[in-house]
C-alpha cells in the first residue's frame, strides 16, 4: 500500500513562505514540512534547532517540529519532538525556551493530527467522558 501525502504540494510553498508565515504565531511542520519551508535538510538536533531559527526569522513566535525522522535517544520505538517558544524582554533581546519530547511511535499512513501535537506539548488529549448510566 502507497502511504499518501501528508503536506501541501510543493507549488503552494511560495504562498506559505511569503503570506502564511509572516502572520503566523504558532507553526507545527513535520521535519520534511520543515525542510520544505527552509530548504534546509535536518540531520542532526543541532540543524533541528537551525532549522527553528530560520523558521523564527520568517514570522512565528512558537515553532513545533512535530515528528522528526532523527532518532530517538530512547530507541527506534519513539518519535523525537521539539516545541520552542521566542519572548522578548523587556530590553529587546529574545529568549527562546525549547521542550524536546520523544512520543511512542505510532504506526500509521499520517501522524500529523491534532492529538499528537497536543501530545507533543505534554498536553492529555482525552476523548471526552461518557457519562455514567442512562437519561
Amino acid at each position: 500500500m502507497e502511504k499518501a501525502p501528508c503536506t501541501s504540494p510543493e507549488d503552494r510553498l511560495l504562498v506559505y513562505r511569503e503570506n502564511v508565515m509572516l502572520v503566523a504565531d504558532i507553526i507545527t511542520p513535520n521535519q520534511f514540512e520543515a525542510e520544505l519551508l527552509t530548504r534546509r535538510k535536518i540531520h542532526s538536533q543541532d540543524e533541528v534547532l537551525e532549522v527553528m531559527d530560520k523558521l523564527y526569522s520568517m514570522g512565528p513566535n512558537t515553532v513545533v517540529i512535530t515528528s522528526s525522522y532523527l532518532l530517538s535517544s530512547r530507541g527506534t520505538d519513539y518519535l523525537p519532538a521539539l516545541g520552542s517558544q521566542r519572548t522578548w524582554t523587556p530590553d529587546g533581546s529574545t529568549v527562546t525556551q525549547h521542550i524536546p519530547r520523544e512520543m511512542h511511535n505510532v504506526d500509521t499512513i499520517c501522524q500529523h493530527w491534532g492529538w499528537l501535537r497536543c501530545h507533543t506539548l505534554g498536553v492529555d488529549a482525552q476523548a471526552p467522558q461518557q457519562p455514567q448510566g442512562s437519561l
